[in-house]
């Protein structure tokens, strides 16, 4: 099934694990979407991924979210000299979305944050929790999901903040990686909303199905959206 199809850019932050995650998901989405029409590699969509890992993601003041915005916003431009449509594979990105829509990248600019709300949408979900270590849920400018916070009720995680430099490292780490898995299946027990918008290492990182709760993965939601836009735009 060989056609022209739109180009799709993805932006990494600091861990670049989560481009390449996405990147995958969006590959079995392609093949999952075609079926039997699936005929081989002519049929995979064209990606282009931007690694910016040299991003601060701890931003707290002014300085630092200005100075990761202007190399963002350069590697934007750059980056769609080469592609119909762009995301970012790192939830910490999100909070730039404002940004980025006032300066009229919104038609080109594929938003985890409004995938995810139109899930929940779809599923008539009001209330979910958030399990992602790159989120950042503080009510202020560099918060993640802005618009889900205001429309959605968000059931708080606090221990997820202490285990993030723990997550983190536990892609090279297998002792840590055990460490967080224990303490994430310990949140997830005791979290009362059966909605968790789960991030990909935290998800790699357990068995979700022995887990019952509807877990959102937020690579898995990205890539099916951005596998359907690689036809339809």
């Amino acid at each position: 099934m060989s056609t022209k199809r739109n180009k799709i850019g993805i932006i990494t932050g600091q861990n670049p694990i989560y481009g390449i995650n996405l990147w995958q998901e969006i590959v079995k989405e392609n093949i999952i979407f075609l079926n039997n029409h699936y005929k081989g590699d002519l049929d995979n969509p064209e990606l282009v991924i931007f690694s910016l890992p040299h991003l601060d993601e701890s931003i707290k003041t002014e300085g630092a979210y200005n100075k990761d915005w202007k190399i963002i916003e350069n590697t934007i431009n750059e980056i769609l000299l080469h592609v119909d449509y762009f995301c970012f594979s790192c939830t910490f990105l999100n909070s730039f979305k404002e940004t980025i829509f006032s300066l009229g990248y919104g038609d080109v600019f594929i938003s985890l944050e409004d995938v995810l709300i139109e899930y929940l949408k779809k599923h008539q979900i009001q209330k979910v929790a958030i399990l992602d270590h790159q989120s950042n849920l503080e009510v202020s400018k560099y918060c993640s999901y802005k618009s889900l916070i205001r429309n959605f009720e968000l059931e708080p995680i606090d221990e997820l903040a202490k285990l993030k430099n723990i997550i983190k490292i536990s892609t090279q780490d297998e002792k840590e990686a055990k460490y967080a898995a224990q303490k994430l299946a310990n949140i997830i027990e005791n979290t009362k909303c059966h909605n968790i918008i789960i991030g990909p290492i935290e998800a790699s990182l357990l068995s979700l199905e022995e887990f019952d709760k509807n877990f959102i993965l937020t690579n898995n939601i990205l890539a099916k959206k951005l596998a359907i836009k690689s036809f339809y735009g």
